[in-house]
C-alpha cells in the first residue's frame, strides 16, 4: 500500500486505494500506523474530502494520547518545534492553562504539546492541499 500511495496516491481517482490502505492499517496495525497514513492522506488527497479526513483525524488524535499515535523520536522532533515556533508566545497562556486545571503536569504538558504540534503540521499540510488545488483551479480556468 506504501508504495502503491506513494506513486499514484496524489491522483483524484486514490480514494479507493486510501481507503482500503486505511482499512488494512485500522485491521491489522497499531494506532501509530494508522495516524501515519491520516498524515499521508492529508498531505496529498485530491479526492475532495480533506475536510472528511480531517475531521476523522482530529477524532483519532481525541482518542489517544500522543504516546500511542507517534514514536518516542517523533514526539521528541514535535516537542522541539512546539518549543521553537512558541519562543515567541506568551509564557503566562501555559501558567494560566495550568491556573484552570486544563493540565495535570508537566507530563501532561509535554504530550498536550505534542499533539498540538502534531494536529498543527497536519492541518498546515491540509491547508497547503487545498490552497494548491485552489490556485491550480485558478490557473487552469
Amino acid at each position: 500500500y506504501k508504495k502503491a500511495t506513494g506513486r499514484v496516491g496524489h491522483d483524484a481517482a486514490a480514494a479507493g486505494l486510501w481507503d482500503a490502505f486505511m482499512e488494512f492499517e485500522a485491521d491489522r496495525g497499531t494506532p501509530e500506523t494508522v495516524c501515519d497514513v491520516f498524515k499521508c492522506m492529508l498531505g496529498v488527497d485530491a479526492s475532495g474530502r480533506t475536510d472528511e479526513l480531517w475531521r476523522r483525524f482530529k477524532h483519532l488524535s481525541k482518542s489517544y494520547q500522543t504516546p500511542e499515535l507517534v514514536s518516542e523520536e517523533d514526539r521528541k522532533a514535535l516537542e522541539a518545534r512546539w518549543k521553537a515556533q512558541k519562543k515567541e508566545g506568551d509564557a503566562n497562556a501555559e501558567l494560566d492553562a495550568l491556573a484552570n486545571s486544563r493540565v495535570a503536569g508537566m507530563k501532561e504538558l509535554e504530550l498536550q504539546r505534542q499533539m498540538e504540534q502534531l494536529l498543527l503540521e497536519c492541518e498546515q499540510a491540509k491547508n497547503d492541499l487545498v490552497q494548491n488545488r485552489l490556485q491550480r483551479q485558478h490557473y487552469e480556468a
